[in-house]
């Protein structure tokens, strides 16, 4: 699971990123670039974390009653 993650985030990340680096400047597309890495990388440990696991409200249908 987490292989098919971090390679669908990177394959949107490279999508909006490489736009980016051909309409800007390079210093600003670097700073966008890094901002939005940083960005998805928060996303992506927020999504692994035990934190996720315990309030998973919108994916809680997902996993069987236990009680």
């Amino acid at each position: 699971m987490d292989i098919i993650m971090l390679s669908f985030i990177s394959v949107l990340y490279l999508i909006i990123v490489v736009p980016i680096f051909k309409t800007l400047e390079k210093k600003v597309a670097l700073v966008y670039s890094l901002l939005l890495l940083i960005i998805f990388l928060i996303m992506y440990l927020y999504v692994n974390s035990e934190y996720f696991d315990y309030y998973n409200y919108p994916f809680d249908f997902m996993k069987p009653k236990t009680s």
